[in-house]
């Protein structure tokens, strides 16, 4: 069953929805609202746009590793080779982001929400 305000999927013997708070006083004939139908569907492109950031960064960080097994194989005994450290990290820092986003959604949703004025930057400022 589905609750009626944000669509959040539960069992049903619970009194209150564990997403919004809502009463759960829920009939089985009554077709989901319109606003919980946006809203799952919302969610579920959001987490198919956190398993493609996985999947991106599953790939940056093997190419990392692919390419510095080539650089290290190639490298003579006692040599030097190039590490691809930043392919790595950005490829885990990546990876991680999806896996945010898979569990918490809403987050994903909030962000691509934002205006351009609230996504600036919110760094400290010197003022007089």
């Amino acid at each position: 069953m589905y609750c009626k305000k944000c669509g959040n999927k539960f069992l049903g013997n619970e009194k209150f929805c564990g997403k919004c708070g809502f009463e759960t006083n829920i009939d089985l004939d009554t077709p989901l609202s319109q606003e919980a139908q946006v809203n799952n569907l919302l969610e579920a492109h959001a987490k198919n746009a956190a398993k493609t950031l996985m999947l991106k960064g599953v790939g940056f960080a093997v190419l990392g590793i692919v390419i510095t097994w080539i650089w290290y194989a190639s490298a003579e005994d006692g040599g030097t080779y190039y590490a691809f450290w930043g392919l790595m990290v950005v490829g885990a820092y990546q990876f991680l982001r999806g896996v945010y986003f898979w569990f918490l959604p809403h987050k994903l949703i909030e962000e691509a929400q934002k205006t351009p004025e609230e996504k600036e930057d919110k760094s400290f400022k010197l003022t007089k």
